[in-house]
């Protein structure tokens, strides 16, 4: 397993280190995997590590308002939801509309001893980046295995 580094984590390091230099970041962590079974087995590691599996961007939102170790995995397309989540994130307050309430809501991350992880394989990436999210310019740190 090799890592892309980014901001502070030496390369090679196994991907429990990675998560551990992810808490209280302010900006959203990624994962980049190579195929559905690597993706699976680095849940298991962020769930053995107390991470929270969010499964929708107002779920995640709703959980930052105290610390929390939420990890979010886009299976084929990244909504633009989160995409302003993942944007919003390192200004300090986070705005998503909640569609069924028909009303805005509005959070204050609290960043200590918390940490958000965006999983997603090479392929799901690549899409992503040909709708126009650039997910790699927005994103804190970065494993890639």
């Amino acid at each position: 397993m090799e890592m892309a580094v980014k901001r502070g984590v030496k390369p090679k390091q196994p991907f429990s280190k990675f998560i551990e230099h992810t808490v209280s970041q302010k900006e959203v962590s990624l994962v980049i995997v190579k195929t559905k079974e690597e993706l699976k087995r680095l849940q298991r590691s962020l769930q053995r590590s107390k991470f929270k599996k969010a499964k929708t961007s107002l779920e995640l939102v709703e959980k930052l308002k105290s610390p929390v170790k939420i990890y979010f995995v886009v299976e084929s397309n990244l909504d633009k939801q989160f995409y302003d989540l993942i944007l919003q994130y390192p200004t300090g307050q986070i705005e998503l509309f909640d569609k069924e309430k028909m009303q805005s809501i509005v959070v204050v991350p609290n960043y200590k001893n918390s940490s958000i992880i965006l999983l997603m394989t090479k392929g799901v990436l690549r899409r992503t980046q040909k709708k126009g999210f650039n997910v790699l310019a927005i994103v804190g740190l970065t494993y890639q295995s």
